[in-house]
């Protein structure tokens, strides 16, 4: 699914990017062309300046799970690389595209 929330975060004033701060795969059964695969991808942990999205490719071949993983995105001024907290518009997407209700901690 494409979708469009995210470019609320290019304030013109404050421009903030998101960049991988880490992130982790395993790799659990090949992939043999020609194949499709699905990947499902979910936001698992939202934080003050960082959330977790997790991965899984799945091979419509065969229905196994191909690989898992997950990344840790860092939200930063674009201007001086600086980690800073995510954007209200970034959280209210997430939470929207995620159906998570919405958190008092976070606007």
């Amino acid at each position: 699914t494409q979708s469009t929330w995210g470019a609320g975060l290019l304030d013109r004033k404050n421009p903030t990017s998101v960049v991988v701060g880490a992130m982790y795969c395993r790799f659990k059964a090949p992939i043999v062309w020609p194949d499709t695969i699905e990947v499902d991808v979910g936001v698992s942990e939202i934080g003050q300046s960082s959330f977790v999205q997790n991965y899984r490719m799945i091979s419509r071949k065969t229905g196994r799970v191909a690989s898992e993983g997950w990344a840790r995105l860092v939200t930063v001024e674009s201007a001086t690389g600086k980690k800073t907290s995510l954007p209200p518009v970034l959280i209210r997407g997430i939470r929207a595209i995620e159906g998570l209700p919405k958190d008092s901690s976070h606007p």
